[in-house]
């Protein structure tokens, strides 16, 4: 599904719930992945990334962003968390 003009010039995404399911499962793969590797930065990028953008942020959430401010592999992961982190003020 695409996603749909909300008011005030936002855009809100529509999911099926196909695509909800799978981002689910995705949240679980993530937070499985560094139990085993609590430092492995693909996978903090990968779930930040997908808490921030399927709106299913946690309290695991703030610390992700920080590491990926301090340590992102390159300055648009650095750059990108900083922002969100500024925009939840936190």
């Amino acid at each position: 599904l695409q996603s749909q003009r909300g008011g005030a010039g936002t855009f809100r995404e529509c999911r099926s719930p196909t695509q909800t399911i799978r981002t689910d499962k995705a949240l679980e793969t993530y937070t499985a992945a560094l139990e085993v590797y609590p430092d492995y930065l693909p996978s903090v990028q990968a779930l930040a990334r997908l808490q921030v953008r399927s709106g299913k942020r946690d309290e695991r959430t703030p610390r992700l962003l920080q590491d990926i401010a301090l340590r992102g592999e390159t300055s648009q992961w650095r750059d990108w968390a900083r922002f969100q982190l500024a925009k939840a003020g936190e």
